[in-house]
């Protein structure tokens, strides 16, 4: 538990995020009853990283696995599509926090 917490069952944490202006933002409805670093597996590395690669060659016009979806992995396709909404989030958070 981090530093003054006491363990009680309605802590939650929530991702804090500041723009270079210094504006506090979070993603609404990100929280958990768990510390995050415990979410984080190997496996979970792995996907982020075949992520960024998907999103690199899709920059490029290329399709990591080709060009049909049913050909992917149906893990990469789930992994990748949360991957992708949970930046969007973040990227929206971020845009209204400096918009204020």
């Amino acid at each position: 538990m981090p530093k003054g917490i006491t363990g009680k069952k309605d802590w939650r944490w929530s991702p804090d995020y500041r723009t270079k202006d210094g504006e506090s933002y979070t993603v609404e409805a990100v929280e958990s009853a768990e510390c995050p670093v415990s979410a984080i597996t190997p496996q979970s590395l792995i996907w982020l990283a075949e992520s960024d690669t998907a999103a690199a060659f899709a920059d490029a016009g290329v399709a990591a696995y080709g060009p049909d979806l049913g050909a992917w992995p149906g893990r990469a396709v789930d992994a990748h599509k949360l991957i992708q909404i949970e930046q969007s989030r973040l990227h929206l958070a971020k845009q209204e926090a400096a918009a204020k």
